[in-house]
């Protein structure tokens, strides 16, 4: 019988996820990262899988890299997430060398590490501009520019003692990060999308803020196929099993992609319906398990292959 070593996240995914697996008739070895006898057992002991919803907090995705590493390029050991959809998992230089290299649609993004070269930028920039952090949470560290000199004050401090970010472990120092500003967008969209299908949600702006972060504002929505396309041709560019995807329209009124995540999901959200993809069409169909349920059943039917 296979055994999968299965993590126990904080947010208790693994609840999810270790039903599903034990209903497919494989057996789970429920792991405490966070004790040393279970690293021990972990690391002495063979596994045919290894799973871990390990969110963004700083100490839980240094560690989980290092074993998500491990276990997928080191051990070969089938691990969900992988290491090909985690390593850039809330980072959004890497997010975006990575758009770069596959020509994925995303938003003009300006990323400089030196402090002249971002002070040049401002010159002939257009305002207003977004500022963010690489890392983060919610809204935070997330802001409008409206001027060059409220640009290059923010580039000061940038280069100088650094600005604190959600994570009270991380500050942001020693690189800008700018966005062009897209006017005209009530919210974004939030597409999970796989090689079969797709599923998501509508999400407004934050109350007095031109943009979604952060926002619980969510509206389970039609989504628009050419949303639907633009994630489901994104995450064949770019090979994933499964990825989360957050998407704006541009001043050209074309959909690109903001974000991505492999880490995904609200054990409380409701059952609604998800977009199957057929030939170059979708269609819509009634969705009978939770979001997570679904995501397992595909990383263990059609990504492992053990069913």
């Amino acid at each position: 019988m296979k055994t999968v070593a299965l993590i126990k996240d904080r947010n208790k995914f693994w609840t999810v996820y270790q039903q599903e697996i034990e209903r497919n008739s494989f057996a789970v070895d429920l792991i405490d990262i966070w004790s040393k006898s279970e690293q021990d057992r972990l690391l002495s002991n063979h596994y045919d899988a290894f799973i871990w919803r390990a969110k963004h907090n700083p100490e839980i995705k240094n560690l989980a890299r290092r074993f998500i590493y491990l276990f997928d390029q080191i051990l070969r050991v089938p691990t969900y997430p992988n290491w090909h959809s985690y390593w850039h998992y809330d980072d959004k230089i890497a997010q975006y060398y990575l758009f770069q290299k596959y020509d994925v649609p995303t938003i003009p993004t300006h990323i400089f590490f030196q402090k002249d070269e971002a002070m040049e930028f401002t010159r002939h920039a257009e305002y207003p501009m977004i500022y963010k952090s690489a890392h983060g949470a919610g809204s935070s560290n997330v802001g409008l520019l409206k001027s060059k000199h409220q640009a290059r004050r923010y580039i000061n401090k940038i280069f100088g003692g650094g600005v604190r970010t959600y994570f009270k472990s991380e500050i942001q120092k020693g690189y800008v990060y700018l966005q062009d500003f897209l006017p005209d967008n009530e919210g974004d969209y939030r597409v999970v999308c796989d090689n079969r299908l797709a599923y998501g949600f509508f999400r407004r702006n934050r109350k007095n803020k031109p943009f979604a972060s952060g926002s619980s504002l969510k509206e389970y929505i039609d989504i628009p196929e050419q949303v639907l396309d633009v994630a489901f041709d994104a995450n064949r560019k770019m090979g994933f099993d499964i990825m989360s995807y957050d998407l704006l329209r541009n001043r050209d009124g074309r959909w690109v992609i903001t974000e991505i995540s492999a880490v995904f999901g609200d054990l409380n959200l409701i059952k609604y319906h998800y977009y199957l993809r057929q030939e170059d069409s979708w269609k819509m169909t009634p969705m009978h398990e939770n979001v997570s349920q679904m995501a397992i059943s595909h990383i263990l039917k059609n990504v492992w292959k053990w069913i």
